[in-house]
């Protein structure tokens, strides 16, 4: 928990707050885990896979723990990898394989009606509740290690990845420990974790996202800057702050001295450069205008929110970044844990910084809360 006597650590809590309302409940993430553990025996049990020896494991924020609920939508975007022991010169055509992970995912009179075919995965489409994304691969031995090559139906080629190395890298930004090489066939989903346990990077790539679905909900398709680009970028940025708040400060400022004078920001997996991931930005001309745009405005408005100098101005704020609904949630989730807590005269803060209900000699009581008193 943050320490909710100083204005930093309440502005902390209340991103904690909203990154809560926004991600995967308890109940989701274990409806998901199921489900994925489903999709993948499935896959598993198939007679022509099980000689090629899936392995199945998340990628993306379902992997990295930052997921965020879609704007103006319910169903949450997971993705799974499913990696095959193949070879490319097994493959005329890179788009077979996709057909082949369809076509066993219709073989099932349960997935039959959910899936559909999407660019580089097979959607198996859960109504009101989320879709998981299968993207199927082949390990890539030029590049070694954990790359893969993954086929790409428009372009009718293979295309590098390494999600697995880029989960790492992500754990090591982070200061997690690194997600093992498991040779299990399904490896199992990350645990859940309510957002007070989270680290400040994971937080500050929800919110961002948050924003980036609130700001582009009406753009065009393929201008909204996608998910992968936006931790990658933060990720290089983060340097360790223990602050949400600061966190956010320190990946804009670091994201915005990269943007380059002339032309675009090229954006690689940072564990296989030959992966680009802001390739978009090639094939949809202005959306690299509009990250830049969005970017700097995203700066400007988080440096007025620092500026504010009570709860009711700076709720305003984060009500417009992140959402009316979500934001009053949050605020209200602090002021009743504070109201309660001095109501029996139990919040204190320990020696440490953090916010603890037990008093002791180390533990100074909190006074009353100017902040919320504006």
């Amino acid at each position: 928990m943050f320490d909710v006597t100083t204005r930093t650590g309440q502005i902390d809590d209340l991103l904690a707050n909203i990154c809560e309302e926004l991600q995967l409940s308890p109940t989701q993430h274990s409806t998901a885990e199921k489900r994925y553990q489903a999709i993948g025996k499935w896959l598993s049990e198939s007679a022509l896979f099980r000689v090629a020896r899936p392995q199945i494991y998340p990628q993306g924020s379902l992997g990295l723990g930052t997921t965020v609920k879609p704007q103006g939508r319910q169903e949450y975007d997971l993705d799974l990898v499913c990696e095959f022991a193949l070879r490319r010169e097994q493959f005329a055509n890179p788009v077979h394989l996709l057909d082949a992970v369809e076509l066993r995912m219709k073989e099932s009179e349960m997935y039959k009606s959910m899936v559909s075919r999407k660019n580089r995965c097979i959607r198996v489409t859960y109504a009101n509740d989320f879709h998981l994304d299968i993207l199927p691969a082949i390990p890539d031995p030029s590049q070694g290690g954990t790359c893969l090559l993954i086929p790409d139906y428009e372009a009718r080629a293979w295309k590098a990845s390494n999600p697995r190395g880029y989960a790492a890298w992500f754990a090591e930004r982070t200061a997690v420990r690194k997600f093992a090489e498991a040779a299990k066939r399904v490896d199992p989903l990350p645990d859940h974790q309510n957002a007070a346990e989270k680290e400040p990077l994971k937080l500050a790539v929800q919110l961002i996202k948050r924003q980036r679905d609130i700001t582009f909900k009406s753009a065009a398709d393929g201008v909204a800057p996608i998910s992968i680009v936006l931790t990658t970028l933060a990720g290089h940025a983060y340097s360790g702050e223990r602050s949400v708040n600061d966190s956010l400060n320190v990946i804009f400022s670091g994201i915005i001295a990269q943007l380059p004078p002339y032309g675009r920001l090229r954006v690689l997996n940072p564990k296989n450069l030959n992966e680009h991931l802001s390739e978009r930005w090639d094939q949809v001309p202005e959306a690299y205008p509009a990250f830049s745009a969005w970017i700097k405005s995203f700066q400007r408005q988080w440096a007025e929110a620092n500026n504010k100098t009570g709860i009711h101005g700076l709720t305003s704020l984060l009500e417009q970044l992140f959402g009316e609904t979500v934001t009053q949630n949050a605020v209200k989730k602090q002021a009743s844990r504070i109201q309660e807590s001095r109501l029996y005269g139990a919040l204190g803060v320990g020696a440490v910084g953090a916010i603890t209900t037990a008093a002791s000699a180390a533990t100074r009581r909190i006074p009353r809360n100017d902040f919320y008193g504006d």
